[in-house]
């Protein structure tokens, strides 16, 4: 049964891209690029507005609807990205063998961006532009609308693409610090007009427009008194988190430990205890600065999927437990945890133990690792994460929340802000992040490293699974390793090969249609799997 699953999963996807591929190629060289890029008259009201806003939230979405693959949104794509990062089952084939861990050019690395998965990427980040663009283009012209609600608006939009921009410029292009004059992907604003013709705009103008935007959201949601309904939306502290990120790949230290401190000074970090049960699951959580909130209307029904496919363990209607093909740590990162660090506990060890499943319980059986369920539990791997918990062990509902930001992300960007400048500084706010939430044994200089790598170990052990590995990987040009000649690894043949920092492997491809379309566009090239 466990294989009929596997053929299940192969041939949903199959059909899948097939489907899309089918309704596409006839009309690649036909559709008219103003479809995709220009704003409409759609959005000139206020409930126009509301529209394009919500549409921007809706490309951050989770979860796979009746076999649609392109309804997985920018949030699981990361998170999915991210598991070129990890050590994974190997299924024979199939959708995370192809797109994820083998880094094929299905995934748009290393080859033609022909994917239904490239064109994902693509296609979110490019229509989070439009429906920004879409509400700057008009948000003066609808009347009665109040300055301050039509500020919030603004405020929105400018996020929205500053935060598109920043995904796409991190993924077709090498960091800022060494790339800033090479080409990145076409600027498209509520102002341009050629779309057919427009170039790859360098890496510097694309972050000097994502600067400009979050220069005004930052400023209009600083002033603003409206506040937010959930963590689902933005607001000035997430504003200033984003340009953390932004002036941290810049290497501009001091602006990024300001923005960071700005974004952490309203949240704290969740306690040991409250990470010594599985959790990362609850939007209200006290340490998220933003996140995705997962209804249960959305994760219902059919082949609905949300990221409990492939990060949450304790689900019964998800492909990682009953195929087995959970998301694992790789040995060699779990290994350098120190055994007093309550995040040892977030993956089970090689005899499938962790004190995060103590007094867990799936349907009253309290042996959780090792259950099995005919098409519904595999027993799980050594380093099975166990780190993002479902709200009840064994749901059916996989309606957890996907964490965006959180305040433990802020604390280690002044961390590394920081280091370059004041490394006693440093180290003291890495040492009382990691003392008081995480390992009161711990010692920096416990693993020899210098100190930004230990600050790059901590975002590692801290922020996995959440979708910044392989953009840790590009910013601080590092290679991908996933095994050590002579060690032992739990990575998969199949899968077990190191990338170099700077091959061109590393860099999304661009989707056919937008070539078909875009004659200015000249794609990355080079690398070697």
């Amino acid at each position: 049964m466990k294989q009929y699953m596997k053929a299940i999963y192969r041939s949903s996807f199959v059909m899948a891209a097939a489907a899309s591929l089918t309704a596409c190629s006839d009309s690649f060289l036909e559709q008219d690029p103003l479809s995709f890029y220009e704003p409409t008259t759609t959005y000139s009201t206020e409930a126009g507005l509301q529209s394009a806003l919500t549409m921007c939230d809706k490309q951050l979405k989770t979860y796979i609807l009746d076999g649609n693959w392109n309804n997985v949104g920018l949030a699981t794509n990361y998170l999915m990205s991210d598991v070129s990062m990890y050590a994974k089952t190997d299924m024979g084939g199939g959708f995370q063998d192809n797109f994820d861990a083998k880094l094929t050019p299905t995934s748009g690395m290393g080859g033609g961006g022909d994917g239904n998965y490239m064109q994902r990427f693509w296609d979110q980040g490019f229509n989070m532009v439009k429906y920004a663009n879409s509400v700057l283009s008009y948000v003066d012209q609808v009347e009665g609308l109040d300055e301050k609600v039509k500020n919030a608006y603004k405020g929105r939009a400018y996020f929205h693409r500053a935060y598109a921009y920043y995904n796409l410029v991190t993924d077709y292009q090498f960091t800022y610090q060494i790339a800033k004059n090479e080409p990145a992907v076409p600027i498209v604003t509520e102002e341009t007009t050629n779309f057919t013709e427009n170039p790859r705009a360098t890496v510097a103008e694309v972050y000097e427009l994502m600067l400009s935007d979050l220069g005004y959201a930052v400023q209009i949601l600083d002033a603003s008194t409206i506040a937010r309904a959930t963590k689902m939306f933005i607001n000035a502290d997430v504003a200033h988190g984003l340009r953390a990120r932004v002036y941290l790949t810049m290497g501009e230290w001091d602006k990024a430990y300001a923005d960071a401190q700005a974004a952490a000074k309203n949240y704290t970090p969740a306690s040991i205890e409250e990470v010594s049960h599985p959790s990362f699951m609850d939007i209200s959580e006290h340490n998220w600065l933003w996140g995705y909130d997962m209804t249960t209307d959305m994760a219902k029904g059919g082949l609905v999927q949300t990221t409990s496919s492939w990060l949450r363990s304790f689900s019964a209607e998800a492909y990682a437990p009953s195929c087995a093909v959970y998301a694992c740590i790789n040995n060699i990162l779990w290994d350098k945890i120190a055994a007093t660090d309550v995040r040892k506990g977030w993956w089970v060890d090689p005899d499938l133990k962790s004190p995060l499943l103590e007094g867990l319980t799936w349907d009253g059986d309290g042996d959780v690792a090792n259950l099995t369920i005919p098409d519904i539990k595999e027993p799980f791997l050594p380093y099975t994460n166990v780190k993002f918990g479902c709200y009840t062990c064994g749901t059916t509902k996989n309606d957890e929340d996907t964490p965006l930001m959180r305040v433990e992300e802020m604390i280690l960007i002044m961390a590394e802000a920081k280091a370059h400048s004041n490394e006693a500084e440093a180290r003291k706010i890495l040492e009382d992040f990691v003392k008081q939430y995480r390992d009161p044994s711990y010692n920096s200089n416990e693993r020899g490293l210098k100190l930004l790598d230990e600050i790059w170990f901590q975002r590692r052990v801290e922020l996995w699974g959440e979708g910044f590995g392989m953009k840790d990987v590009r910013r601080l040009q590092k290679p991908v390793v996933r095994f050590h000649s002579g060690q032992e690894s739990n990575v998969p043949d199949a899968f077990r090969f190191n990338v170099a920092a700077d091959d061109g492997w590393m860099l999304l491809r661009f989707p056919q249609r937008e070539k078909n379309t875009n004659f200015a566009i000249v794609d990355n090239t080079g690398g070697n799997q």
